[in-house]
């Protein structure tokens, strides 16, 4: 059986919507002919319309197929091109897997040259480094802390795989920290000593005579509280003595021991507490001047 027309279709629903109690004259009255032709009429709008709209879906649909089709020679190409560089690739791979048998001894054994070579490296800057601290702490300068601190740094740097060359640096760089104090402290002894310390200086002429003594001592005076603070932990350096006015207070020290402390002594006395007090006070009154211009 052939499936219903679209125009059957429609011609049995307009005759269901005609009522079925419809008289025979009414039917009559009805002017089919001009029925007829409004239902041509529709099929041909119709037929338009179904054509515009086939039309339509084809101008969408083509660069769809088109692309489609396109994009699918393009990966055919692609494939095909990649089958015939399969063979190159698996014999570059395994050339370059012949090279790597043939170099990796070669590259392994320059590894541990390479190794020894940045040791005997960190070997010979740690003699270099420290010989120059050491020869420089001697001039007790603000060079020698410079050298100093640049062989502290690379000490410190030192990986910890060459443990021998790391542990003599840190023991060189503590050898270096007790020189420098001690060079830096006989220097301002030695500066010290020049102007005759402790005798006090009473005039500005006792000044004026010594005045490139007295800018000695206050040079060797700075380096010794720079080297200090430099060495110390800011933690300790509000707590600890100076040492710099230790080398300036250690005659001063040992005449006070020599008249109050020796049991022989007749200044040594209990019942005299002010000599003690007037003791100290003549002694800071007669270095106030040297304290002031030259420390």
């Amino acid at each position: 059986m052939l499936p219903a027309s679209p125009l059957s279709t429609m011609s049995a629903t307009l005759l269901a919507a005609v009522h079925s109690d419809a008289s025979d004259q009414e039917l009559q009255d009805v002017d089919w002919t001009v029925v007829s032709s409004e239902l041509e009429a529709l099929r041909l709008r119709t037929q338009e319309e179904l054509a515009e709209l086939g039309t339509a879906l084809d101008l969408v649909e083509a660069p769809d197929r088109i692309n489609t089709i396109e994009e699918h020679d393009e990966v055919l190409a692609v494939h095909t091109e990649l089958k015939s560089l399969q063979p190159q690739l698996t014999l570059a791979e395994q050339h370059f897997l012949q090279l790597e048998r043939i170099v990796r001894p070669g590259l392994t054994k320059l590894q541990t040259l390479h190794s020894r070579a940045k040791y005997l490296e960190a070997a010979v800057q740690v003699e270099k480094l420290s010989h120059e601290a050491k020869t420089q702490a001697v001039q007790a300068t603000p060079d020698a802390l410079e050298a100093f601190k640049t062989f502290a740094t690379f000490a410190a740097s030192i990986p910890d795989e060459f443990s021998v060359i790391k542990r003599e640096a840190a023991r060189r760089v503590e050898d270096l920290s007790v020189d420098l104090r001690q060079f830096a402290v006989e220097k301002l002894q030695l500066a010290l000593e020049k102007i005759g310390w402790p005798e006090p200086l009473k005039t500005q002429q006792d000044f004026a005579k010594k005045e490139t003594e007295l800018h000695d001592v206050s040079k060797a005076f700075a380096y010794l509280l720079t080297l200090q603070l430099s060495q110390q932990p800011r933690s300790l350096a509000a707590t600890t003595a100076l040492w710099a006015m230790d080398c300036v207070l250690d005659p001063l020290l040992l005449r006070f021991r020599y008249h109050f402390e020796r049991p022989e002594s007749a200044t040594n006395r209990l019942a005299k507490p002010e000599w003690y007090l007037s003791h100290v006070h003549e002694q800071t009154n007669a270095h106030t001047r040297l304290l002031a211009h030259a420390l």
